[in-house]
């Protein structure tokens, strides 16, 4: 996702204000919640919040601007990460739980043979030697 210099300097452009502190309040989440911080304060229900927040400082129509752009920016970036992992090589390297389980529960067979297991969804055995090693 965007650094939140990024965000402000696209702001700086586009508005004339850095923002820094609606930047900083939204995304202020990620040092508790890491990466899945989205879930709070980037829901357009947050907008009103971040207006009475900062609609004194920056005037509500800024906030608005600001605010939405750092949504955009946010979701432009997360598909542009979406599409990488489902058009390159690197999506088979995700594992699920469930794939974690099986291979806890199935963890005596050999590498190959649970390569061809359909359910671990085409992993290497190398793949799945590392995978086996880690969760251990």
């Amino acid at each position: 996702m965007p650094e939140h210099e990024e965000h402000c300097l696209h702001s700086e452009k586009r508005y004339g204000v850095r923002g820094d502190e609606i930047h900083a309040w939204m995304d202020e989440p990620s040092q508790v919640a890491g990466g899945s911080h989205r879930q709070f304060r980037h829901g357009l229900e947050d907008l009103p919040t971040a207006i009475q927040m900062f609609g004194e400082r920056y005037g509500a129509e800024t906030v608005e601007n600001i605010f939405l752009d750092h949504l955009k920016a946010d979701s432009e970036e997360e598909r542009k990460n979406k599409e990488i992992r489902e058009n390159t090589s690197l999506s088979p390297k995700f594992w699920t739980k469930e794939q974690d389980k099986y291979l806890i529960e199935n963890c005596n067979l050999p590498n190959e043979e649970l390569e061809e297991k359909s359910f671990l969804r085409g992993k290497t055995k190398t793949e799945i030697s590392k995978r086996k090693s880690i969760l251990e």
